[in-house]
């Protein structure tokens, strides 16, 4: 009696431990698995998602690995983008926390990113594709803190970027714009923002177009007050001059600011 009875307790323990529910989704044409995830019911009959969940497309093709606690995204989850990229994240009750990665499917990482309770918290890294550093930069409870780092795309040149109270010190200041007569952009030290432009090509004193805030990261976001937003990305700061990208990831269309004295 011993012999058989203390086994199935064992069995029993274990089930009753890791005994939610299964339940697999197939595509009604094909019959492939679309989605199997664990689940338990709760006291109104509603099933909560809680252990392993996978996803798949039509095809067959994985784009989901994730683990749920009590219906909300926890532990390693890992998701598999239509272009190749796969994304590492790490959940705890539902927020992002912990290390994020993103990398190619030859293994190349593409970014390196830290979270605490959802936002972003520590230092963050992002590369090319060919896994030159692009940008080392740190947060402090989901706002910019500190020296940045940003390397031009296949250059071994780089400059910095300093935060203080989330506005990049660098930009405070007022610039013109190269080329473009009585045009000039005013970056304030409490991350407001205006751009000053002549109402016509040819004549005419400079009025006030944007009027509103601005954020930096890698690129420049400058966002009137009625929604409308102007985005460069930053290829190059140094004490007197920006060079912004029009077109973000094309170096054609410069803009370059330089510091009014």
């Amino acid at each position: 009696m011993k012999t058989t009875f203390l086994p199935l307790i064992a069995l029993t323990l274990f089930l009753t431990s890791c005994g939610n529910d299964i339940e697999e989704i197939q595509d009604p044409t094909t019959g492939k698995l679309l989605k199997r995830y664990e689940y338990y019911t709760d006291d109104s009959g509603q099933k909560i998602k809680d252990g392993e969940y996978v996803e798949w497309d039509a095809a067959g093709k994985k784009i989901a690995e994730l683990h749920y606690q009590a219906d909300s995204l926890h532990g390693s989850c890992v998701f598999y983008a239509e272009n190749g990229q796969i994304h590492t994240n790490n959940y705890n009750n539902g927020k992002l926390d912990g290390q994020q990665e993103t990398k190619l499917p030859n293994g190349v990482i593409l970014s390196r990113e830290n979270f605490s309770n959802g936002v972003l918290d520590g230092k963050q890294q992002y590369f090319t594709g060919t896994g030159k550093k692009l940008r080392e930069s740190y947060f402090e409870k989901g706002k910019p803190t500190g020296k940045w780092t940003c390397y031009l795309d296949d250059s071994k040149d780089s400059f910095q970027l300093t935060f203080k109270n989330e506005v990049c010190q660098e930009f405070i200041g007022t610039w013109d714009i190269e080329g473009e007569r009585q045009t000039s952009m005013i970056f304030g030290k409490n991350g407001s923002f205006q751009l000053w432009a002549p109402y016509y090509d040819n004549f005419g004193d400079a009025a006030l177009r944007v009027d509103g805030e601005y954020k930096v990261d890698g690129f420049l976001h400058a966002m009137h007050k009625n929604g409308i937003s102007l985005d460069y990305e930053i290829f190059h700061v140094s004490k007197d001059t920006i060079i912004l990208l029009n077109a973000p990831g094309e170096k054609v269309a410069i803009t370059e600011l330089i510091r009014k004295q």
